[in-house]
């Protein structure tokens, strides 16, 4: 199954996803090479499904073969496929498949929801997936509120905690964001990946000081001590949308980006910055993100112009 939540907060919509498929007949080889549930068709039109990822595939396929759409065609096209995959299921209905569509309009949101063949629409919330899983998101997201927690930052430490809770065997490995952003595109407010960096630097090796008084950046930790980190970098692009991960103590990297291809694309023996050009020299798809420099830093990266910031 899976987990998706999303909120529209002060006029903006926030999406939380995870990518676990539980289907054996549908997971991937590669376990890390899981399927993005949140796609950005366009910088004002995102979709979010949860269930049979056939379905969800051929909804996207036909959507990206027809080229432009209207807002009314698209849910036509995910209304069609949800009411297959009800057909399909046989009165099961962990195996429909079931589809939100998220658009911006005059930098306003809206949200429309598809499922068991009913069409909703100008929602303020919504979740798809498993509901124990949600529950348990929600009980998380009402304390995190009750602590004084913004509702932004509840949305996200709430999803975040479910996503790694590994006795909800439903919803696990990553865990991606889209937010509305007006600051990277001039005058106008765009779907976006949410690009960050996590790190754990595991056992810490000893520091040894060469000088008295002197400041020394912390290293940032070994494998062999159990260092672990993922960096997210999100496409900025008009015409193609995706998210890449790149595992900084690994040397490898993932790029979803279903209009390349409906499964992860992996990059093997690169560092961060040999990622992201890989990604741009290949696909033409400027990417940008922190990546993990050396042994103490971390490097901001933009292939758009190629600026790199310490």
């Amino acid at each position: 199954m899976t987990l998706i939540v999303g909120r529209i907060i002060n006029d903006r919509i926030f999406i939380e996803s995870d990518t676990k498929i539980t289907d054996r007949s549908e997971a991937k080889s590669d376990p890390l090479v899981r399927t993005l549930k949140i796609i950005i068709l366009h910088p004002f039109i995102a979709v979010t499904f949860a269930g049979k990822v056939y379905f969800a595939e051929k909804a996207l396929k036909e959507i990206y073969s027809k080229g432009r759409l209207r807002i009314q065609d698209i849910i036509e096209i995910l209304a069609t496929h949800n009411k297959e995959s009800i057909i399909a299921s046989d009165g099961n209905p962990d195996r429909e498949t079931d589809f939100v569509l998220a658009v911006i309009e005059n930098k306003k949101p809206r949200i429309f929801k598809i499922s068991n063949g009913i069409i909703e629409q100008n929602l303020q919330t919504f979740w798809l997936g498993d509901k124990l899983a949600f529950n348990k998101f929600q009980g998380n997201y009402h304390d995190l509120k009750k602590g004084g927690v913004s509702e932004k930052d509840s949305l996200r430490d709430a999803f975040k905690s479910v996503v790694d809770n590994e006795s909800i065997e439903t919803v696990g490995n990553f865990h991606i964001e889209v937010h509305m952003n007006e600051k990277i595109c001039p005058n106008e407010v765009v779907f976006l990946y949410t690009n960050r960096t996590e790190i754990s630097i595991g056992k810490q090796p000893p520091i040894h000081l060469k000088e008295a008084n002197k400041y020394y950046p912390v290293p940032m930790g070994t494998t062999e001590g159990g260092a672990y980190g993922i960096s997210y970098l999100v496409s900025v692009s008009p015409n193609i949308h995706g998210v890449a991960l790149h595992f900084l103590y690994g040397n490898f990297g993932v790029l979803f980006c279903p209009q390349l291809s409906l499964e992860g694309i992996k990059i093997r023996d690169v560092n961060g910055k040999e990622f992201v050009s890989e990604i741009k020299n290949r696909f033409n798809l400027p990417m940008r993100g922190l990546v993990k420099l050396d042994e103490t830093k971390i490097l901001c990266v933009d292939t758009r112009d190629n600026i790199d910031k310490n």
